[in-house]
């Protein structure tokens, strides 16, 4: 039997040297890693990767299921366009 891989892992955005303020969004919830780009300098860009990143959280497989996180990207594609199409980004 081999020895099990042992996984440390961490989260950090960072506003850079161009913006005022920070609009990435990243979740570090293994075994689910996500970094939403929220392309500062467009409207809302933290709206759009905090609910892309909140919709994949509480939508994404607990186990490998490529097809179940398909299925959660598609989720939170959709709630971005829709609180776009509502004002919100």
């Amino acid at each position: 039997m081999s020895p099990r891989a042992r996984l440390s892992h961490a989260a950090l955005t960072d506003v850079g040297r161009v913006r005022t303020h920070n609009e990435d969004s990243v979740l570090a919830q293994a075994p689910l890693f996500v970094v939403a780009d929220g392309l500062g300098g467009h409207q809302a860009g933290e709206v759009a990767s905090s609910i892309a990143v909140e919709t994949l959280r509480d939508n994404a497989p607990r186990k490998a299921d490529s097809k179940a996180l398909a299925r959660a990207v598609r989720a939170a594609n959709k709630e971005v366009m829709r609180a776009a199409k509502e004002g919100y980004g």
